[in-house]
């Protein structure tokens, strides 16, 4: 783990790489404890946005943090899960706001994207992508 994290940081990869945080996701999604993890730290500025698309076959399940307090939906930014490719087909939302989480398991038909940061909102959309690996 490198030195430079702040304590509250490394509570967090210790919960994620060393606690039951695994076998617990494995237990929710029904599948196998996953290998290991990505780890990534993202920030969506005005104009970002992310495409329908499935997670690589090489991925159990996602499961996203979001950490930007005040986040509003109308400035877009959002998870959406579609009920396959077309961007149009918006199943659900997540509004990615201080506190909200999100948990995808991997599958052939688990299409999402996450929709265009609309304008110049006053603060950065942020997360946290854990990726467990088969």
């Amino acid at each position: 783990m490198p030195s430079d994290l702040t304590e509250v940081w490394r509570r967090l990869i210790a919960d994620l790489t060393e606690g039951t945080y695994l076998r617990d996701v494995a237990a929710l999604l029904r599948q196998p404890v996953a290998s290991g993890l990505e780890i990534r730290l993202v920030r969506h500025a005005g104009g970002d946005w992310l495409s329908p698309h499935t997670d690589r076959a090489d991925k159990l399940f996602s499961h996203i943090f979001y950490f930007t307090r005040g986040w509003r939906a109308e400035w877009g930014g959002c998870l959406e899960i579609l009920e396959g490719d077309d961007p149009a087909s918006v199943a659900g939302r997540v509004v990615p706001e201080l506190g909200a989480s999100a948990l995808l398991a991997r599958a052939d038909n688990s299409w999402h994207q996450v929709s265009r940061v609309r304008g110049a909102p006053p603060v950065d959309r942020t997360s946290l992508l854990v990726h467990g690996r088969r």
